[in-house]
C-alpha cells in the first residue's frame, strides 16, 4: 500500500511505513507508528496515556474518543499521594503534581485495540514488530526529545527506572545518545495478546494493586472504561470541509470558533496587517481564555472535567486509497510512577494545578477535557484529504489554525505551511517567530506591540509540532515539524 506518515520521531514514522509495506492501510500504519512512539517518544505518550483519533476510512468519517476519565469508581473517599514538582522552562517555572494520586485512567490500549478491531487489516502481532525491535535495540535521542528529558528530569529522578532509562551522569540524555527501553518489549507482546485488556492482564495485577494504594485509580476504572465514537464538528472554510474534534477536545472547540467563515485574510501572509488580523482573531479566544474556558465548561459540565495535558505528540497518516487518520496523545508530564517491572509509565493527568483532586472523588467516570485536536481537511468534490495535528498544550489550536491558513489561504505547500513563522496569543502577550519576516514588518511589530511582544528568533518547540500528511490530486505529500524533531516518510 502506498502512503505517507508524519510523526514526532523517525522510529514512529518508519514503523508506519513498515505496516504499509506489509499491505496495511492508513489505520494499520497509525497503530504501528503509535506503538513505536510509546518506545521512541517516552514521557510524551505511552500505554498509560490517553488520546483522540480522527479518521476517514472508505469515505466515512469517525472521531474516536479514547481520552481519559476521572478515576475513583467504587472507591470511598481516601487520601491520595501528590508530590509537587516545579519544572523550569527558562522564562518561567510551572508547578505540577505527580505521584500515585495524579494518575487518571489509562486508555491507550483500549483505543488502539478499538481502532484495530474496527478499521485495520493486519494482525497486532505484525503491527508490534517495529516497536519491539526498537525496545530491544534502543534508539538515538532526537534534539526535541533531549529537551523533554532535560525539562522532565526532576520527575524522572523520582523513579530509579526512569532515571536509568532517560539520564546519564545525572543529566538527561542528549541528542545522539542511545536510549534503551528494553522492558517495553514484553509489554508490547502482552498488548498483542490481551489488546484493550492489557492492564487487566494477570501479569500486572499485583503491580496495579500496589499503584492503587494512595491513588484513585483501580481495576474498576479500567474495566468500566468505554471508547466513544463521536461526530466531528464540520464547517466550510475557504472552499474546503474542515472536520474538527468535538468533545472532549477543547482544542477542537477553540478551532471551531477561530475558523469563522467571515475571517478576512490579508493579502500578505507575513506582513504586518496579516499578523495584526491573526492576533485579533486569536486574541478573541486566547486573550480571554479563562472566560472562554468557563463558558465551555458551563456547557459541558454535565459530562466533562477540565484538564490540560502538558506533553503531547501527534502522528498523521494518509494512504493512496484516501484513508486518513490523525492521533494526538499524551502522558501529561508523567507521574514518576512505573507499573511494577514493566516499561509502562503512568500519566499525571490529575496533576495539573488547575484540577482540584477532591473533585475527582465525586465525579468518577467522567471524561477529562483536553487540548488534543487532530483535524481533517477534505475536498468537497474529490478524495483529497489532509491530516493536521500538533503537540503543545494550548498552542495546539493556534498551530493547526496557522497551518490551515497558510495552506488554504495563501497556497503554501505542506512543507512551507508547517515551516512558516508562527505566533500565539496569551493574556496580553503576542508571541511571534521572527525568522523569515521582512525587517520593515519586524519594526512595525516592535513599535505597535512594545513590551507585549515576545520574539522567537528561530523555530521554537513552544509553538507546537505540526505533523501533516496529505493526498492532493492523487499525490501523497507531508512534512514533520522540525520544531519538535518531526519526521515524514513516504512509500510512493
Amino acid at each position: 500500500m502506498k502512503g505517507i506518515v508524519s510523526s514526532g520521531s523517525a522510529e514512529a514514522t518508519k514503523a508506519g511505513l513498515f505496516a504499509l509495506e506489509k499491505g496495511g492501510n492508513a489505520i494499520d500504519a497509525a497503530i504501528a507508528a503509535q506503538l513505536a512512539a510509546f518506545v521512541a517518544e517516552p514521557l510524551l505518550t505511552g500505554f498509560a496515556g490517553a488520546g483522540i483519533a480522527s479518521l476517514r476510512l472508505d469515505g466515512e468519517l469517525q472521531l474516536i474518543d479514547m481520552f481519559t476519565t476521572m478515576p475513583g469508581l467504587g472507591r470511598r473517599s481516601k487520601k491520595c499521594q501528590f508530590d509537587a514538582i516545579d519544572i523550569d522552562f527558562g522564562p518561567s517555572t510551572q508547578r505540577f503534581f505527580i505521584g500515585k494520586g495524579s494518575i487518571a485512567t489509562p486508555t491507550m490500549p483500549q483505543g488502539l485495540a478499538y481502532l484495530h478491531e474496527k478499521f485495520a487489516r493486519l494482525p497486532l502481532e505484525t503491527l508490534i514488530e517495529p516497536a519491539v525491535h526498537i525496545a530491544k535495540s534502543g534508539f538515538r535521542v532526537s534534539k526535541g526529545l533531549e529537551t523533554v528529558f532535560r525539562l522532565l528530569l526532576p520527575i524522572a529522578m523520582r523513579s530509579p527506572k526512569m532515571l536509568r532509562w532517560f539520564s546519564k551522569n545525572g543529566r538527561g540524555l542528549r541528542a545522539g545518545e542511545i536510549c534503551h527501553f528494553p522492558e517495553m518489549a514484553e509489554d508490547l507482546n502482552r498488548f498483542a495478546k490481551y489488546g484493550g485488556d492489557l492492564f487487566l492482564a494477570p501479569e500486572y495485577q499485583e503491580a496495579l494493586r500496589q499503584c492503587s494504594d494512595q491513588a484513585l485509580l483501580s481495576r474498576n476504572d479500567i474495566g468500566e472504561y468505554k471508547i466513544i465514537s463521536r461526530k466531528h464538528r464540520t464547517k466550510t472554510f475557504l472552499g474546503q470541509q474542515v472536520h474538527l474534534s468535538s468533545e472532549p477536545s477543547i482544542g477542537g472547540l477553540i478551532l471551531d470558533d477561530l475558523l469563522d467563515s467571515s475571517f478576512n485574510l490579508p493579502k500578505e501572509a507575513l506582513g504586518f496587517e496579516a499578523i495584526r488580523s491573526l492576533e485579533e482573531r486569536l486574541g478573541t479566544v486566547f486573550g480571554a481564555q479563562a472566560s472562554y474556558s468557563q463558558r465551555i465548561l458551563r456547557t459541558l459540565s454535565e459530562q466533562f472535567i477540565p484538564n490540560s495535558s502538558g506533553y503531547t505528540t501527534h502522528l498523521s497518516v494518509v494512504d493512496s486509497e484516501g484513508n486518513a487518520i490523525g492521533i494526538t496523545s499524551s502522558l501529561g508530564e508523567s507521574s514518576g510512577i512505573v507499573l511494577g517491572n514493566s516499561g509502562i509509565i503512568f500519566n499525571n493527568f490529575l496533576g495539573e494545578a488547575d484540577v482540584a483532586p477532591p473533585m475527582a472523588q465525586t465525579q468518577a467516570g467522567r471524561r477529562l477535557l483536553t487540548m488534543c485536536s487532530p483535524t481533517l481537511v477534505s475536498s468537497m468534490d474529490s478524495k483529497d484529504i489532509t491530516v493536521y495535528g500538533s503537540g503543545g498544550s494550548n498552542r495546539i489550536a493556534s498551530a493547526i489554525l496557522q497551518g490551515i491558513i497558510y495552506s488554504l489561504g495563501y497556497g503554501y505547500s505542506v512543507e512551507e505551511a508547517v515551516s512558516a513563522p508562527r505566533m500565539h496569543v496569551t493574556d496580553s502577550l503576542v508571541q511571534v517567530e521572527t525568522f523569515g519576516r521582512n525587517p520593515i514588518v519586524l519594526a512595525q511589530l516592535r513599535k505597535y506591540y512594545g513590551n507585549r511582544l515576545i520574539e522567537f528568533a528561530t523555530p521554537n518547540m513552544y509553538l507546537g509540532g505540526l505533523n501533516v500528511a496529505s493526498l492532493k490530486d492523487g499525490r501523497l505529500v507531508g512534512f514533520g515539524d522540525q520544531r519538535r524533531s518531526g519526521v515524514c516518510g513516504l512509500i510512493g
